[in-house]
């Protein structure tokens, strides 16, 4: 691999964790349930569900970008 392909792997890796990470929270909560829930509920928690990882995905985009900005500062 080249530094330039290494280059495009870190700067999209946040968005890869991001993506992976609030999807695989999603997944487990709807496993977890298939146990506990009856089936009728599940499409309205699973919907839920992925509503509230796009809040934490935004949330937590703004949280880097604030994060990088007072890092830059030196505060």
């Amino acid at each position: 691999m080249s530094s330039d392909s290494f280059a495009i792997i870190r700067r999209s890796q946040f968005w890869i964790f991001q993506l992976l990470g609030w999807s695989v929270w999603v997944v487990m909560l709807a496993l977890r349930d298939l146990f506990f829930v009856p089936p009728e509920y599940m499409f309205s928690r699973v919907l839920i569900w992925t509503l509230s990882a796009l809040y934490g995905a935004v949330l937590t985009t703004g949280l880097r970008y604030l994060y990088r900005l007072a890092w830059d500062r030196g505060f």
